[in-house]
């Protein structure tokens, strides 16, 4: 049995998780983004119940259609920007501004991906790595018994791999 197949989720996962809710705005979710040093969070329910997850790729995504950008990617790094732009009053265009007002109206349930891509906390890290290949996410909310108890990201998985295997 090699390492990941050993090692559960549950020995990886980070267990201080940052969430937001449905009804929060864009603009809120990129601040917590900023704030915290994460590119995505699990949303959750009025029950704690992981419902979806919102992340810079599904901002960038609402961003660059609406700005008539061809890739997200060419908007994901300007999100800071973009909200400093739009809470200092600096807005170069028209078109800028409506993306600020998107930040700052919409909210998280119309841009979030839904069903959210969970793991328990049982599962084995390589279990959950061919979870994140096979559905293209970065980060995963861990549950147990439907409850939210922490998230495992890529980073962290490759943090624990450095420490592990190379001593790091």
């Amino acid at each position: 049995m090699t390492l990941i197949e050993r090692i559960l989720v549950s020995d990886v996962m980070n267990q201080e998780v940052i969430v937001c809710r449905a009804s929060d705005t864009i603009e809120t979710v990129v601040m917590a983004m900023i704030k915290y040093g994460i590119s995505g969070m699990p949303v959750i329910d009025a029950r704690e119940r992981v419902i979806g997850v919102i992340s810079e790729k599904d901002i960038a995504r609402v961003l660059a259609k609406r700005s008539g950008l061809s890739k997200s990617s060419q908007i994901r790094t300007s999100l800071e920007w973009l909200l400093f732009a739009g809470t200092h009053g600096g807005f170069a265009s028209e078109k800028m501004a409506s993306l600020i007002s998107l930040m700052k109206n919409e909210t998280v349930k119309d841009h979030m991906s839904a069903p959210p891509v969970m793991v328990s906390t049982r599962a084995s890290l390589r279990d959950a790595l061919r979870l994140m290949v096979e559905k293209r996410v970065n980060r995963l909310p861990v549950v147990d018994k439907n409850r939210l108890v922490g998230i495992i990201t890529r980073g962290d998985v490759m943090s624990f791999l450095a420490r592990e295997l190379w001593d790091l």
